[in-house]
Order: structure tokens, then C-alpha cells, then sequence
């Protein structure tokens, strides 16, 4: 197998190619490191061997500057620049997709989106991610003795979804720690954390949907062109199916925190409404009086009265005295 990481630029109007070689033995399992330079093109067979296939690492403008002729190139870049979701597609004896990985950490800024094309004993990687050199590094450690190109494919998705558990239950710790703050009414901006989690765990779920599709598919064609690889292919399903389990018991258990969260937001406010009422309640008979004696009427009996003035003070005291009672005894206050 030849792993070729690529980097084409143009000086002087001229295109200029430099390329690491990484040549394995499929039946051995062994990598060498061979420099080569020239132009790649389509069929990759310059000093290709038996028992060997061509692996190539590209940036976007590296595999659209390359010399592929087939109808994959043209449909993988389309695909590259408009698609929002993963998917896998085979037609022309080509298997091509898109993978759009959410992000797993706070150091990122954007998704992980690359794309591969898989044409015989050919696989190109294309991605501007500098990720995707780290991860072919990666797979280079875990080969062993016929080590097929349809493995190391599949070792690149599991590779997708290898530190996901990690990520799930740090988001897990999160949700459990909200809880208790909701228990403890310590819930200082809860809502933005409750629609952030939410955020990440609807990304979450349509990316394993689109995985377990992927996965699916993968198993239906190679059922007959690589029976050991539709093996595992189908470890991989059901690997994502559980962290789309995980993920799905989350989004439940981040629904009853909001649940939770939302009843004591709306027991505050009856509180305050109520309390509002008991006021309003309390102080109406007063606003009556005061009222009443407010009016500019020439002939009112009570305006003469010596003692007028603190029989109304008394009157007013009584009237809130019971009426805090009454309201403490049904339990308003």
C-alpha cells in the first residue's frame, strides 16, 4: 500500500509537486517511508506493486489541481462545497462520501468535514483540516498482517468515533451538575446552558443517524466485493447505534431537567402573583375609603366629626389586620 501526503502549489506559473511516500506490504503489514516527487495522477501506478495500494492525504485545491478524470472527482467536490450531512454513495465502481464530524472540544472553531473517494486499490482522503494528517498518522500504528484498503477505510471511521464516549459523558457530568444546581435553585443563567446542551446533543443525534446509515450501506456493498470488511463494518453500527443510545437518553435526561427547571421557574412567578394579589387585595378597602372621602360633596356628616380622623386610622388597621390573617390562614402568605 502507498500512502502518499500531498502538497501541490504554483511557482512561476509552473506546478510544482512534493510528496511522502508510505509504502506497506499488505500481506506483511509493514511501512516504509519512500520520498517521490512527479505529478499524481488517476491510476497511481508509477512503481506500483503487487500486494500494495495507494492511500493519498489532500487539501481541496490538491485533489481539484490533481489528474483524476473519473466522474467521482466532479461529484465529491460538488459534494465538499455544498452538502450539510454525511452520506456515501457508490456508482461507477467507486465508493465516495462526505463525513461532517461535529466538534468535540472548545478548541475547535468549525466541524471536521473531509470527504474520501475509494476507486479499486485507491483511496484519496480530502480535507483542509490539518486533523486528517494526524489521523492517517494514527491508523499507520494499528496495521497488521492483510491489511486491506477497505480496512484502513474503516479504520478511519472508527477512528471518528473513538474519544465520542469520552466527549458524551463530559457532556453527562454537565447534565448531572445542572440538576443539582436546579435542586439547590442555584440556577444563574441555566437556560442558556439547557439550550446550549440541547444544541449539542441534537448535533450528536443526526450525525450517528447518518453513521448508522453509512454503516448500513457500507455492509450492502461490500457484501460481495469484501465479505471480512462487511464484518466490520457492522461492529462499527452497532458501535454508533450505542452512543446514539447514549445520546438519546441525554436529550431525555437534559428534557426532565428543563421540565424541572421550567416548574420551579413558574412556582417563583404564582409566588409572585400571588403575593401581588395578597397586596392588591389588602390595600383595595383602603383605595375604597379613600376614595369615598375624596369627594368634593358640600353635605358629608362625617367630615364634622371630632374624632373622625382616628376613627377611620382604626378602621383601616382592623381591615388589614384581618385581612393578613385571612390570607396567612389559606395559606396566601
Amino acid at each position: 500500500m502507498l500512502l502518499r501526503s500531498c502538497a501541490i502549489w504554483r511557482e512561476n506559473e509552473r506546478e510544482v509537486t512534493v510528496m511522502k511516500q508510505y509504502i506497506l506490504d499488505t500481506r506483511m503489514g509493514t511501512i516504509q517511508e519512500e520520498p517521490i516527487q512527479g505529478k499524481m495522477g488517476w491510476d497511481g501506478t508509477e512503481n506500483q506493486q503487487e500486494n500494495t495500494c495507494l492511500i493519498l492525504a489532500a487539501t481541496l485545491k490538491e485533489f481539484e489541481a490533481s489528474e483524476i478524470l473519473h466522474p467521482c472527482k466532479k461529484e465529491l467536490l460538488h459534494s465538499l462545497s455544498c452538502e450539510k450531512y454525511s452520506k456515501v454513495e457508490f456508482f461507477h465502481n467507486c465508493i465516495q462520501g462526505i463525513i461532517r464530524s461535529p466538534l468535540t472540544d472548545g478548541h475547535r472553531q468549525k466541524p471536521f468535514l473531509f470527504g474520501f473517494l475509494l476507486y479499486q486499490n485507491m483511496l484519496w482522503f480530502v480535507s483542509d483540516d490539518a486533523k486528517l494528517s494526524k489521523m492517517v498518522e494514527q491508523i499507520q500504528e494499528e496495521l497488521y498482517e492483510d491489511f486491506s484498503i477497505h480496512d484502513f477505510l474503516l479504520a478511519f471511521f472508527n477512528h471518528l468515533i473513538e474519544k465520542d464516549m469520552s466527549f458524551l459523558q463530559k457532556i453527562e457530568d454537565g447534565l448531572e451538575r445542572m440538576e443539582e444546581k436546579v435542586l439547590d435553585r442555584k440556577e444563574e443563567h441555566l437556560n442558556e446552558a439547557i439550550m446550549q446542551n440541547r444544541r449539542k446533543l441534537s448535533q450528536r443525534h443526526g450525525y450517528y443517524v447518518q453513521l448508522m446509515n453509512i454503516g448500513d450501506y457500507m455492509q450492502s456493498i461490500l457484501r460481495e466485493q469484501a465479505p471480512d470488511a462487511e464484518n466490520g463494518w457492522s461492529l462499527f453500527t452497532h458501535r454508533v447505534e450505542r452512543l446514539h443510545g447514549y445520546v438519546e437518553m441525554m436529550r431525555e435526561h437534559l428534557l426532565q431537567i428543563r421540565e424541572m427547571y421550567q416548574t420551579q421557574v413558574d412556582i417563583e412567578q404564582n409566588r409572585i402573583v400571588t403575593f401581588l394579589t395578597v397586596i392588591t387585595t389588602i390595600f383595595l378597602p383602603l383605595t375604597l375609603v379613600t376614595g369615598w372621602y375624596g369627594m368634593n360633596f358640600v353635605h358629608m356628616p362625617e367630615l364634622g366629626w371630632k374624632y373622625g380622623y382616628l376613627i377611620i386610622i382604626i378602621l383601616s388597621i382592623i381591615v388589614v389586620v384581618a385581612e393578613i390573617h385571612y390570607c396567612k390562614k389559606r395559606r396566601m402568605l
